[in-house]
């Protein structure tokens, strides 16, 4: 009804985005998502929904695109390198997401540092781990998987991720 009434009002249309990536409706999300950017176009936020789009699509090179731009404009928050982290690991860059999980890593440590009160991301040391086990290193694959657990100790992806690494 909000973006009959006000066309140009960002925010519905950014709104409605999301509303259409949570029904898995992905195109549609997409439009609006790149509508909002055609307006505003120095928003990470709407490069990081846009990109999570893209990634549960499987579409991981436009969605390591939005993401590097959300860095662009961001280069210092933690999530662009997470979410760019994922898509490279998807896209078998295992490198290239180790970059990024250790960048998440240590710009988030920076935002914890500053404020004991923000809850840390333990999907960052999942990542470092299911890289290093994709690269054969299984020991810094239990490290990390142990630092994902201590955060979140009833994980079960994390608990099946280290289990298939002591297992491999």
């Amino acid at each position: 009804q909000a973006i009959q009434l006000q066309e140009g009002f960002v925010s519905s249309r950014f709104h409605l985005g999301l509303m259409y990536h949570k029904l898995k409706r992905y195109i549609e999300a997409i439009k609006c998502f790149s509508r909002v950017i055609d307006r505003i176009k120095d928003d990470k936020t709407v490069y990081i929904a846009r990109g999570i789009v893209y990634f549960d699509m499987g579409n991981y090179s436009l969605a390591i695109q939005d993401f590097t731009q959300a860095i662009h404009y961001d280069e210092s928050d933690p999530v662009g390198y997470f979410r760019r982290g994922f898509s490279f690991f998807y896209a078998k860059r295992y490198k290239d997401a180790m970059e990024d999980f250790v960048k998440a890593n240590e710009y988030e440590l920076d935002m914890y540092n500053e404020d004991m009160n923000i809850e840390r991301n333990p999907g960052i040391h999942d990542g470092l781990g299911c890289c290093n086990h994709a690269l054969g290193f299984f020991e810094q694959a239990i490290i990390h998987f142990d630092k994902a657990l201590d955060m979140s100790p009833t994980n079960t992806e994390f608990l099946m991720h280290k289990a298939q690494c002591e297992y491999d």
